[in-house]
């Protein structure tokens, strides 16, 4: 692992949990985490998991987390949620200079 001597995984199970997400971030206070999921009924993406640190982490991490058909569950990183959202609707276009803010992450995720 990369960052293993960074982050501190300890006392997390693997894989891990959306709701364990919090326990990560207690025990890395530097990092802020976000994770949506993908609702396949209403075709939108859900906020799984919202930091309550807004601002205060020096990273934030974005999550997508993925079902697949045999019941496992995948994080992928979202490098641009702009990106990820983006398509979700014809009426809301976004430009190379405009980007959805991670305060409005969840209003956003909410409505597509």
């Amino acid at each position: 692992m990369q960052y293993k001597d960074r982050v501190d995984v300890g006392g997390l199970p693997f894989p891990l949990p959306p709701n364990k997400i919090s326990v990560f971030e207690n025990n890395n206070p530097s990092i802020a985490i976000d994770c949506l999921s993908y609702d396949q009924d209403t075709k939108s993406f859900v906020v799984t998991y919202l930091s309550p640190e807004v601002h205060k982490p020096d990273h934030t991490i974005t999550l997508l987390l993925l079902d697949s058909d045999d019941k496992r569950r995948h994080y992928v990183w979202v490098k641009s949620l702009s990106a990820l959202i983006s398509d979700r609707n014809r009426d809301f276009t976004i430009t190379n200079d405009t980007s959805v803010s991670r305060t409005c992450k969840f209003s956003a995720a909410k409505e597509f």
